[in-house]
C-alpha cells in the first residue's frame, strides 16, 4: 500500500521515473545488434605463420607442435586443430560460447610470444579473429581501372596495386567497428630480389650460401628482453630487418684480405613483384578484390 499511496501522492515524480525508464529502453534497443540471420557460433581465433619454402611436416616440427604446446592452456578453449602446407601452418582454436575474445585474443599473443626461438626466416605469426558464420565477408570491393586510363594505358598492370591496398586502404578497413578481418585477392606483393654474379663468387672465393647467410643474419628483429621500470616492463626490440634496396646492397658478405665483400660486390637487388597465385576478373578485365568480415556482435 505504501507504494500505492506514494504514486497518488507524486504523480510528477513517477512520470519522470517512467519517462527515464522508456527512454533507455529506446537507447538499448537501438544498440541490439542487427542480424539478417542470427546465430549462435563459437568466437574462432586463427594463428597463421608463414615458412616460405618449407615442407609441411618441417612447419609441423619446427613450429606448429611449439605453438600448441603453449595455446592448449587459454581460457574457455574448447577446441585446437591446426593444417599445415607449403611454406605455412595454420592453427585455428575455437572457443566456448559467450567467452571474451577479446581477452582470448590477448591471451593467445602471450602464449605465442613464449615459444622459444623461431627459425631466422620464419614470418611473424599474425592472429585472426571471427565467430562462425562471421567468417562470411559482408562487405566485397572490387578495384579495376577505368576504361579511359585503360585505353590511354594498356599495358598497366593493375596487380601492382597490391601494396597500397594492403599498406593504406586495409588498415583503414579494419580500424572500422566491428570488422574482423579485411582480405586482399588477385594482386603480386613487392619483394626484394637478389641476383647473385656466379663469377664474382668465385673470384672471391664464396658461394650462393654465403650470401644467404649474410642475408638471414641481418635481415631480423631480435627481442633484447624486458627492462624494469618501476611498475611497469618495457620491451626491448632490435629491429634490423631491411627496409631500402642500399641496406641490402650495403650488407657485408664475408671479409676477404682484411676487406669486407659487399652484396652490391657479388650481386644485382632489384625490386619485383612476386609470382602471381590467384586471379580476379571483373566484367572480363584484371581486377582486385577486397572482402570484409565482421565480428559477430557486429551490426
Amino acid at each position: 500500500m505504501d507504494i500505492i499511496r506514494f504514486s497518488i501522492q507524486r504523480p510528477v515524480s513517477i512520470a519522470v521515473g517512467v519517462i527515464i525508464v522508456v527512454m533507455f529502453g529506446l537507447i538499448s534497443f537501438g544498440a541490439i545488434p542487427i542480424q539478417l540471420t542470427p546465430t549462435v557460433d563459437n568466437p574462432i581465433i586463427t594463428v597463421t605463420t608463414n615458412w616460405p619454402g618449407r615442407a609441411p611436416e618441417e612447419i609441423v616440427d619446427e613450429i606448429v607442435k611449439e605453438q600448441e604446446e603453449r595455446l592448449k592452456n587459454v581460457t574457455d578453449l574448447r577446441s585446437m586443430r591446426s593444417n599445415s602446407s607449403q611454406g605455412s601452418g595454420v592453427i585455428t582454436l575455437e572457443f566456448n560460447v559467450g567467452a571474451d575474445i577479446d581477452r582470448g585474443r590477448q591471451e593467445v599473443s602471450d602464449s605465442l610470444r613464449e615459444v622459444p626461438e623461431y627459425p631466422d626466416d620464419v614470418d611473424e605469426p599474425f592472429i585472426t579473429v571471427a565467430e562462425g558464420a562471421a567468417e562470411n565477408a559482408i562487405a566485397w570491393i572490387i578495384v579495376d581501372l577505368d576504361p579511359d586510363h585503360q585505353a590511354d594505358h594498356p599495358d598497366y598492370d593493375i596487380t601492382t596495386l597490391y601494396h597500397p591496398l594492403d599498406k593504406l586502404v586495409k588498415p583503414m578497413l579494419e580500424r572500422i567497428p566491428g570488422v574482423a578481418q579485411v582480405n586482399i585477392y588477385g594482386g603480386r606483393e613487392r619483394e626484394l630480389r637478389v641476383y647473385v654474379r656466379p663469377r664474382e663468387l668465385a673470384a672471391r672465393r664464396l658461394t650462393h650460401v654465403d650470401v644467404i647467410r649474410a642475408l638471414r643474419s641481418e635481415n631480423r628483429n631480435v627481442s633484447a628482453g624486458t627492462i624494469a621500470e618501476g611498475k611497469r616492463d618495457i620491451r626491448v626490440r632490435l629491429v634490423g630487418q631491411f627496409d631500402t634496396i642500399d641496406e641490402v646492397l650495403d650488407t657485408v658478405v664475408d671479409y676477404r684480405d682484411g676487406k669486407p665483400v659487399f652484396v652490391r660486390d657479388v650481386a644485382d637487388v632489384a625490386l619485383e613483384h612476386q609470382k602471381q597465385r590467384g586471379f580476379v576478373r571483373s566484367f572480363g578485365s584484371p581486377s582486385l578484390a577486397i572482402n570484409v568480415i565482421r565480428q559477430s556482435d557486429a551490426n
